[in-house]
């Protein structure tokens, strides 16, 4: 009889752990599931902050009425040497920031015109190799205006039109790449990115330029409430 209730024990004791092992497993496997269902929760949520990120970041740039100017004489004009000596002359005789900004802004938007026709005249090669100079001048047209801006000069006019001039050269680039394929569209395509950044920088100077206007008016009526109430 005792033995009979020792094996009872032992079997009761015996089936209790295997349920008690079968539950732990259970326990494990649930709360690795769950562990996993959380990171790859953590995962999705990081994945669409980065997306939301890189959306935020991204530069929409609108048409813009802004017409480009004469190009004047093309590169494979036999006279075009005579265009680029009369360039570099100008050039150094100009005096001011906000001039240089501006003829720089001028020459970036001739060279994109010239460009333009060349590539839409069969001209491929040497309409790329002017659109990239063209680009070239306005990238220091940029980078002027925010010396310009350091010193304290004021460039908001100059601002404005570069950041117009910057949307149009985004339109044609996105026309002409239509147009175009292999190497040749893949450098008009290299070109569109630093235009992207330049147009983030521009408005950021702006952003400042508005700031600085604003605290300014405030500071004349500021001053002249001072002034007033001095009078009295």
């Amino acid at each position: 009889m005792f033995k009979k209730i020792l094996l009872v024990i032992a079997g009761l004791t015996f089936g209790l752990g295997v349920l008690a092992t079968s539950a732990y497993r259970n326990s494990e496997r649930v709360l690795a599931q769950k562990i996993g269902s959380e990171e790859e929760k953590i995962k999705a949520e990081e994945v669409e902050e980065k997306e939301a990120t890189l959306a935020a970041e991204k530069v929409v740039l609108e048409k813009v009425d802004y017409v480009l100017p004469y190009p004047g004489i093309l590169p494979d004009n036999k006279l075009y040497f005579l265009k680029m000596l009369r360039d570099k002359i100008w050039r150094l005789l100009i005096v001011g920031e906000n001039k240089k900004i501006d003829w720089l802004v001028l020459m970036g938007d001739k060279r994109l015109a010239a460009g333009k026709v060349l590539i839409d005249t069969g001209k491929t090669g040497l309409g790329v190799t002017t659109i990239i100079k063209g680009e070239k001048y306005l990238g220091e047209a940029v980078s002027l205006a925010e010396t310009a801006k350091i010193r304290n000069i004021n460039v908001y006019d100059q601002l404005e039109h570069l950041r117009k001039s910057i949307l149009k050269h985004r339109e044609i680039l996105e026309e002409e790449i239509e147009k175009t394929e292999g190497g040749t569209q893949g450098s008009l395509q290299g070109l569109i990115e630093p235009l992207e950044e330049r147009y983030k920088k521009i408005n950021q100077l702006l952003g400042r330029e508005e700031e600085e206007r604003v605290k300014g008016v405030e500071n004349v009526e500021e001053g002249e409430l001072t002034s007033g109430f001095g009078e009295e």
